[in-house]
């Protein structure tokens, strides 16, 4: 599988962003929300893992 770093490198370099600005909520939100997704299906990580990477909050608690 691939580390979510690389993922993000690649998807920079796709959209033509720099790594900030794709990390960053507003501006770009389909950018990174492909980011996200593309990290979910390349790597192994888990929900929680990729959450941190992207800095996401929990809305819903069980």
């Amino acid at each position: 599988m691939i580390p979510i770093e690389k993922v993000i490198k690649g998807c920079c370099k796709y959209y033509g962003k720099k790594e900030e600005e794709l990390l960053r909520k507003g501006k770009g939100k389909r950018e990174r929300q492909a980011a996200i997704y593309v990290s979910k299906i390349m790597s192994n990580a888990k929900n929680t893992e990729i959450g941190r990477y992207f800095v996401l909050k929990k809305t819903i608690r069980y």
